[in-house]
């Protein structure tokens, strides 16, 4: 397996309540591997792929959709989604228009078929929404906006309170939006997972680092993990190095700078 926090800089550190991790960064083939538990994404007509901060990132503009898991057992996610969980995502918007980031669901058409258990979508005023869809429905849009050509980092957090959740939204590193005593979405069993497609449509632009986890994300950690992207260089990368197997006294002025 690979060590997405040291070896690929801009992804974030991975524990046992990791859920899903794409990389998104293999730059050739029809499929992008989940490094977690298989829940690999394919492509049948083949991913198209272009620079991201560091390696490559899949374009889902340039191939007109996303892609989908069609590896594993429909519904092997659904009932961890209903409780607590934390997704994290880049992102670089090449146009102002409504598609679907990542989703879980499977897009049977009635709200109650479609079983959406997670959704990250951009809205075509360059907000972007998350929410699910079921028998009970939720969504809550930002009120940051997504900037186009550039790498944004977007996160989001929905923490159990007594029953209800709390639901926080950032852009970047920086809280954007707060809702509480939001519902859950009712139970379902089928559901697969899409990046850069879902129930709206396909997304205009590039996703790299595609993270879900059922730990609730600090805003320390998430802050973290925008500044890791931002910060990535080759000399970074060999001073974590050093920073996690020291074989040499070493210095650095700016602390973030060996934060992993």
């Amino acid at each position: 397996m690979r060590t997405p926090d040291l070896l690929y800089g801009i992804h974030p550190p991975i524990d046992t309540n990791t859920l899903a991790m794409w990389p998104l960064d293999e730059g050739t083939g029809t499929v992008a591997a989940d490094i977690i538990n298989g829940r690999n994404v394919n492509r049948g007509g083949g991913i198209t792929w272009n620079d991201a901060l560091i390696g490559k990132a899949a374009n889902i503009n340039a191939m007109g959709g996303g892609m989908e898991d069609t590896t594993t057992a429909a519904g092997t996610d659904a009932s961890a989604l209903q409780g607590e969980w934390s997704c994290e995502v880049w992102v670089n918007v090449t146009a102002a228009a409504a598609g679907d980031i990542i989703q879980y669901s499977n897009k049977s058409g009635s709200a109650a078929a479609d079983n959406i258990q997670l959704t990250i979508s951009q809205n075509a005023n360059l907000t972007f929404l998350v929410g699910w869809q079921n028998a009970g429905v939720f969504s809550q849009n930002t009120t940051a906006k997504l900037r186009v050509g550039v790498w944004q980092h977007i996160a989001v957090t929905k923490q159990n309170f007594s029953g209800t959740f709390q639901v926080k939204t950032y852009l970047n590193g920086k809280l954007d939006n707060t809702v509480s005593t939001v519902a859950p979405p009712t139970s379902g069993s089928s559901g697969r997972w899409y990046i850069g497609t879902g129930k709206t449509g396909h997304f205009r632009g590039s996703i790299c680092s595609a993270h879900v986890t059922t730990s609730v994300l600090t805003q320390s950690q998430i802050r973290e993990s925008w500044r890791r992207g931002m910060l990535w260089s080759p000399s970074q990368y060999v001073i974590r190095l050093m920073s996690k197997y020291p074989v040499q006294p070493y210095s650095c002025s700016d602390p973030y700078m060996i934060t992993a």
